[in-house]
Parts: C-alpha cells; sequence; structure tokens
C-alpha cells in the first residue's frame, strides 16, 4: 500500500518544475482574487497613473494637553489680583499709620489687569470664566476703593456711593445687553434690533472708541483705581515722603482718565437702557 502511494505521488511534477502562468492568467487571477497578505499581489502589467488615487500627505497631529479652564494662566492672574486687593484692605484697615504696604499691593492688583487679556491673547487661553473673573475683581477692587474713601472723606460719601452704584449698573446691564445680542462687550455696538434693522446709537460712538483705543482704554481703566488708592492714602497718612509728587500725579495724572471713565459708564449704561428692548422683547 505504500509503495503504490509513493509511485502515485512520484508521478506528479513538482512545484518548482511547474512552469509560471501566462501572465493574461496571472492578472485576471490577481484582479478577482482578494489578498490577505499585508503588500498586495503584484502584476507584470503597470497600471497606468490615471486609475492611481492620489496621495494626500496628513499633518501630524502631535498630542496635546489641555488645561482645565480654571487653571489658565490669565486666570491665575486673576486670582492674583484678588489676593492682593484682600492683603491690601487688610493693611488699610489693620496698619493705618503705614501707608507703604497698601500702596504696594493694591497698585499691584490694579497693574496686574492689563496683563490678564495680553496673556489670554498670546497664550490663547480666552475663556468666559476669564472675563467674568476680570469683570468681577475690577467691580471688586474700584467699590471696596470708594467704600473705604467714604470713611476717610465722609464730606463726599454720597459721591463715592454714586461712583460705585454707577460702576456695577453700567458694567452689569452692558454685560447683560451684550449677552442677547450674542457678541462681546468690547466688540463693536452695532446690532440688529428686533426687526432685524441694524441700528447705531449715537451713545455708542463713545462705547465704541473707549473699547477699541488700547492705549486709551487701558489709561481709563488704571486712572480711578489709582485716583482712589492716591487719595486715600493723601487723606489717611500725614508727613511721609512723596506727598507732594502723589498729589500732583493723583490729579494731574489720574483725574482727567476717572472721569472720562464715569462718562464712559454713563454712555455704556445708557446704550444698554435703549438697546435692551431692541434685542429681545418683553415676553
Amino acid at each position: 500500500m505504500f509503495l503504490a502511494l509513493f509511485l502515485l505521488a512520484s508521478s506528479f511534477p513538482t512545484i518548482s518544475s511547474l512552469s509560471p502562468p501566462s501572465p493574461f492568467l496571472y492578472s485576471v487571477l490577481s484582479q478577482s482574487t482578494p489578498s490577505y497578505n499585508d503588500e498586495p499581489l503584484t502584476s507584470t502589467t503597470t497600471p497606468s497613473s490615471s486609475n492611481i488615487p492620489p496621495q494626500i500627505p496628513q499633518p501630524a497631529v502631535l498630542p496635546t494637553k489641555q488645561l482645565p479652564t480654571w487653571a489658565y494662566v490669565p486666570n491665575l492672574i486673576g486670582y492674583a489680583r484678588l489676593l492682593f486687593l484682600s492683603l491690601s484692605l487688610h493693611y488699610a484697615y489693620s496698619s493705618p499709620s503705614k501707608p507703604g504696604k497698601f500702596s504696594i499691593l493694591y497698585a499691584t492688583s490694579a497693574l496686574l489687569d492689563a496683563l490678564d487679556g495680553k496673556a489670554a491673547r498670546y497664550l490663547n487661553q480666552v475663556s468666559n470664566l476669564g472675563g467674568l473673573l476680570d469683570m468681577v475683581t475690577d467691580r471688586l477692587t474700584t467699590s471696596s476703593m470708594l467704600i473705604i474713601l467714604t470713611q476717610v472723606y465722609k464730606k463726599y460719601a454720597v459721591l463715592w456711593l454714586g461712583l460705585m452704584g454707577l460702576d456695577i449698573s453700567s458694567h452689569w446691564m452692558f454685560q447683560y445687553y451684550n449677552a442677547l445680542r450674542k457678541t462681546h462687550h468690547k466688540s463693536s455696538s452695532k446690532g440688529a434690533g428686533r426687526t432685524g434693522e441694524v441700528k447705531m446709537n449715537p451713545l455708542k460712538v463713545v462705547v465704541d472708541y473707549y473699547y477699541r483705543s488700547p492705549i486709551f482704554f487701558a489709561y481709563c481703566c488704571l486712572a480711578p483705581e489709582l485716583f482712589y488708592g492716591g487719595l486715600y492714602i493723601l487723606g489717611e497718612f500725614d508727613g511721609f515722603k512723596g506727598r507732594e509728587v502723589l498729589r500732583k500725579f493723583v490729579w494731574w495724572g489720574c483725574f482727567a482718565g476717572t472721569v472720562v471713565k464715569q462718562v464712559t459708564n454713563l454712555a455704556q449704561l445708557g446704550e444698554a437702557i435703549m438697546g435692551v428692548d431692541e434685542v429681545e422683547p418683553v415676553v
């Protein structure tokens, strides 16, 4: 039996002795038979370049680690502003005879206001939390100093409280007005009303110029804070070196910016009052 099987197997040609298939048969088999190897079957015929799909290079995607919004660098600057403001108010009440600590901490908190926005744009870390944090910190800084001034200059307490109310109400209403329009409060003040018609309020010219002039905007933001802080030092402390220099800086350097800031507050308050019902009707 084994001898019969051996003779039967030897009668078939070996693999090495088989003649290669014709090119036509090979091309038919290669097109009809799928290849399960990593490399496709090669054909003796070269396909035309028109049948080859173009290879579009794909850009390399680098893995990035997304920080949580609260850990953005501009928001960390906002937290530092709140810390310096809190410490300055602490020394304003606990160490009234030493204006140095208050002055340094309060000035640092005010000057950091000019850095958070630049850091947000430079690092591409603009966020809604950052905008709200900046707005709240500004309002807390102004309100805190105006409340302190009511105790230092009691004769003008009504004026300080009125400026505080104007500062809070104008920014809150203007922020709400722009939220209804789905625009940023520093963007163009042109907006479509209820009928879709674009309207321009004369007050918007003032607000637009205020927000669209970086140097002018920075000056008008810093001037009131430095003006209020300087008035506090002048009214609370006597006999320190540089008092005359500080007095000139407060009145000649910061008073004009403080007045312009109040005019802008009135303008954006008026714009919000006149435009809020044009955006969303009362239900």
